[in-house]
């Protein structure tokens, strides 16, 4: 099981956003996958909140890593 008071870091929000934005192809279409609006993605990038909850920090990470890869 994981412990979200081990894993949990709102400060991570700016970084995870911006990579996410790149998968999904813009902010408003992270926005609509996540269920929130896009200015309260924008607000978390930019530190003006800083209480990102710990279900939306494992959505957007689950959006990165499990982004389809390019073949070589």
């Amino acid at each position: 099981m994981i412990d979200a008071r081990l894993h949990h870091d709102p400060a991570k929000a700016p970084g995870l956003i911006e990579s996410a934005v790149k998968v999904a192809g813009s902010q408003k279409e992270l926005a609509d996958r996540l269920g929130v609006t896009s200015k309260y993605l924008q607000h978390l990038k930019s530190g003006f909140r800083k209480n990102m909850s710990y279900p939306l920090q494992v959505a957007l990470e689950s959006l990165i890593i499990d982004q389809p890869r390019d073949p070589l």
